[in-house]
């Protein structure tokens, strides 16, 4: 029998909402035998989430990561660093994120963990009404045709905007 797909969904949180809904969906109907997914969420540790109970029943993990306050995202460095982490202490096959222009840090310390596909997953559309927007968002466009090796977004507004025209 072939060997269970790990994959490490880096998403927002677990509370509800958009993204943890679309993934719970998805988990709640695959073949547990073949495909097993673990989580990340910038809740603090140890907090219930809306779909935290239902995540551990499946025997997946949580990891929380640690911003300078409860549900914040953490310095760039610092998410970059705990990614790295607990991706050494863990052998996943695929690296799906759902953070926007931040995951280009996640699949950043995806690839020089050495994960094979790394999958960049944009959720959203925003209009790039200054240079400074256009700029960042052009830096970011760049940077995850380079790293990521796999491109998902709900709309194609949302892929436009955070994936560019080609």
């Amino acid at each position: 029998m072939k060997q269970k797909i790990k994959v490490l969904q880096v998403s927002p949180s677990l509370r509800g909402g958009g993204v943890p809904v679309m993934l719970l969906n998805w988990y709640r109907y695959m073949d547990h035998d073949r495909i097993h997914f673990d989580f990340t969420t910038f809740a603090e540790a140890g907090t219930n989430e809306l779909f935290t109970d239902e995540v551990l029943s499946y025997g997946s993990e949580i990891y929380y990561l640690k911003g300078k306050e409860p549900n914040k995202r953490a310095p760039l460095l610092g998410t970059f660093l705990q990614i790295k982490k607990i991706l050494k202490n863990n052998e996943y096959d695929i690296v799906h994120s759902h953070l926007n222009g931040f995951s280009l840090i996640i699949l950043t310390a995806a690839m020089i963990s050495g994960i094979k596909v790394r999958i960049s997953h944009s959720h959203a559309f925003y209009n790039r009404s200054t240079l400074m927007q256009s700029v960042k968002m052009g830096t970011l466009n760049f940077g995850l045709k380079n790293i990521a090796t796999c491109y998902c977004a709900c709309s194609k507004k949302a892929g436009k905007y955070l994936f560019g025209d080609d």
